[in-house]
């Protein structure tokens, strides 16, 4: 199949190409565009790496490694899910240890390891929705136990995050 057989494949495609343009031709300030701000790095570089993991995912053809990516997404959540709550529950001081400190270095708050809560409130609800088909569609017991600890880990991570961002991107979905 040809990656531009599919119309939204142009359509990204006609999108990159535009950035691209907009970058070198109308952009005042060339690092802000090609970066992104202080608070939100929404820059080209973001935009040629949201890009690169679409690309990826339209290669992954095979549907016994795209069912271990995808599973390796839902459980690899809960790390950040356990940060989160660390930060919630007060082990971002310093006097917590190395922990604490590396708590308080790397994440901020409502956002765990994402510097950005909304950021972290669309992860929760593409890794819910994906948790939730997974759910719907497997047969294995022990492995609905372990999505449904994980779903319910998120589900609650997601209302204590409370971002409107992600309250919308959930209505989307």
């Amino acid at each position: 199949e040809k990656f531009f057989a599919h119309p939204w494949h142009f359509f990204l495609a006609g999108m990159g190409v535009w950035s691209i343009l907009s970058f070198l031709f109308m952009a005042e300030d060339k690092i802000r565009a090609l970066k992104g701000g202080v608070n939100l790095k929404e820059g080209l570089t973001a935009y040629c790496f949201y890009a690169m993991l679409y690309a990826m995912a339209v290669l992954l053809t095979e549907e016994k490694k795209r069912k271990a990516v995808q599973l390796t997404m839902i459980f690899g959540s809960i790390v950040p899910a356990l940060c989160f709550w660390l930060i919630e529950l007060g082990f971002t001081r310093y006097d917590r240890g190395t922990i604490g400190v590396w708590l308080t270095v790397m994440t901020n708050h409502r956002a765990s390891i994402y510097r950005n809560s909304n950021y972290y409130g669309y992860y929760l609800t593409v890794i819910l929705v994906l948790t939730a088909a997974y759910l719907v569609s497997t047969k294995r017991k022990k492995l609905q136990a372990a999505l449904f600890t994980v779903f319910v880990l998120n589900v609650f991570t997601l209302v204590v995050n409370d971002t409107l961002g992600a309250y919308v991107a959930v209505l989307i979905s």
